[in-house]
């Protein structure tokens, strides 16, 4: 789903991480599900992919789901 939003935006993984301030390989860990973003990343997230509110929710859901 992160990669889906992040491709959606344009962003490459180096871009994503920097607006995040976290390494390409976090992302890449957290698109491949090994490793969940904390709280203050998820807030970034929020801004970074232009979520909507629904976009936001439903992706929280998914990661407290299937981790």
């Amino acid at each position: 789903m992160l990669r889906a939003l992040r491709s959606r935006e344009g962003l490459t993984q180096q871009q994503l991480a920097d607006k995040l301030e976290v390494t390409n390989t976090s992302v890449s860990l957290y698109e491949h599900g090994k490793r969940l973003p904390g709280r203050k990343t998820l807030t970034k997230l929020y801004d970074a992919l232009n979520l909507s509110t629904d976009e936001f929710m439903l992706m929280l859901q998914v990661t407290e789901k299937y981790g």
